[in-house]
């Protein structure tokens, strides 16, 4: 299996556990679309595509500090709202994965 792939992966799993707990407090509206599958997959897919392929060599205080930034504007901007949290839900999303592969599968 291709380092894209299983980064994706963990992904997809990391962005599930933030997306469910922030619906649990009343933050995320993700889960009452009909069709959030479809959304999650394609949405969180691109994220991660184009995390991994532009900053698989970034060092990891540059990517979440990215990505604090970035999520609130594409939040704000794509949404139309941004949550007091958003910034680090973005950063967790996107650093956690990096920090999973890195550690346990060795990005190279």
């Amino acid at each position: 299996m291709s380092e894209k792939i299983k980064f994706i992966l963990i992904g997809y799993v990391v962005a599930f556990t933030v997306e469910f707990l922030s619906a649990a407090s009343g933050d995320s509206q993700i889960f009452a679309s009909p069709v959030w599958p479809l959304f999650f997959i394609v949405w969180y897919g691109l994220i991660y595509y184009l995390a991994f392929r532009f900053q698989k060599n970034w060092k990891m205080y540059q990517i979440l500090l990215f990505w604090a930034i970035a999520g609130p504007v594409v939040e704000l901007v794509l949404f139309r709202g941004s949550f007091l949290v958003t910034d680090i839900f973005y950063s967790a999303m996107v650093g956690l994965p990096f920090y999973i592969h890195r550690k346990y599968l060795k990005i190279r």
